[in-house]
């Protein structure tokens, strides 16, 4: 597996105008990292004018779900 700042410069890359919380969302996404992963890299890449303090649990919680792969591969 990749590292999630790997994946994530990737996206930043791929996607310039993309806001950083969405280039995160797509780094991780059907990659199976760890809540403690994606917790200990979101305040480090994605900029905090880029969500709201407020909505940042529930902002956490969409990201874990979004970086597991379902069985049978489908969303």
């Amino acid at each position: 597996m990749k590292s999630l700042q790997a994946r994530f410069n990737k996206m930043e890359k791929k996607n310039p105008f993309y806001s950083t919380y969405i280039n995160f969302a797509e780094a991780i996404t059907d990659q199976n990292f760890t809540r403690k992963s994606i917790v200990a890299w979101f305040p480090k890449l994605v900029k905090e004018n880029d969500f709201s303090q407020t909505d940042k649990k529930h902002l956490l919680d969409h990201l874990e779900r979004l970086t597991k792969v379902t069985e049978d591969g489908q969303k």
